[in-house]
């Protein structure tokens, strides 16, 4: 059989039509939370984006700022990253793409609040940032948005970075409340757990993304998909 992964999206209403019509068909998921999207699809698995873990040095967060990556939009939320960082007193790097719908709202949320404590990066290189990644005390994930899973977070972690998330979408499939990071309803949470992130192993975040989100351990569950699903035919043939 053809096995499909949703790559995020099933989010988008637009994909639905072409979805349904080969419901049947088996789907692989990223995350259990992107179900919810178009919960009629024939699921057989869920398998976590992988990363090349062995690609990105762990840092030690000597840099003592909070980080965000992503785009620049809306439902990233990167003004809540700046309220977190501005309410908790600690400065705040962030890096990602502007893209052209989301001018005005970069331009009036973000580049407007920009400071000597909060800088815009850009897009980075991978290089530079893993190097913004590792030398961050934390990466601070908001949301306005059930995101179907978030590689950002997978490489925060892989940088020994923990992650101080929205508990939205597929975040708490990723990070361990109070092990690699801390799950937040809200910038008052965020700010809150900002006190606690001493507490946090950056090794244990780094162990964390090899056991769980290494392109290995991905290819080994798709292995795994694949090989159940031919036995599976094989039987029925």
């Amino acid at each position: 059989p053809i096995v499909t992964t949703l790559h995020g999206v099933a989010w988008d209403p637009a994909t639905h039509p072409l979805l349904l019509q080969y419901s049947e068909m088996p789907f692989v998921s990223l995350s259990q939370s992107e179900r919810a999207f178009l919960p009629e699809l024939n699921y057989v698995a869920t398998v976590p984006n992988g990363i090349r873990t062995s690609e990105i040095p762990v840092g030690g967060g000597e840099g003592g700022y909070l980080v965000f990556v992503g785009r620049m939009a809306p439902e990233k939320a990167p003004d809540l990253a700046i309220e977190t960082a501005r309410s908790a007193g600690i400065p705040l790097h962030l890096a990602g793409i502007v893209e052209d719908r989301h001018r005005d709202f970069f331009e009036t949320k973000v580049l407007a609040a920009c400071s000597r404590e909060v800088e815009y990066e850009g897009p980075l290189d991978r290089d530079d940032l893993w190097r913004l990644l590792g030398g961050a005390r934390a990466m601070v994930m908001p949301l306005r948005w059930h995101e179907p899973f978030g590689l950002v977070a997978v490489e925060s972690l892989a940088s020994g970075t923990p992650v101080i998330a929205w508990q939205m979408g597929a975040l708490p499939e990723v990070i361990d409340d109070g092990v690699s990071g801390y799950l937040v309803d809200d910038v008052a949470g965020a700010v809150a757990s900002v006190e606690h992130l001493d507490g946090l192993d950056r090794a244990r975040c780094r162990s964390i993304a090899e056991a769980r989100f290494s392109d290995f351990v991905m290819a080994t569950n798709y292995s795994e998909v694949y090989r159940r699903l031919s036995a599976t035919t094989s039987v029925r043939g």
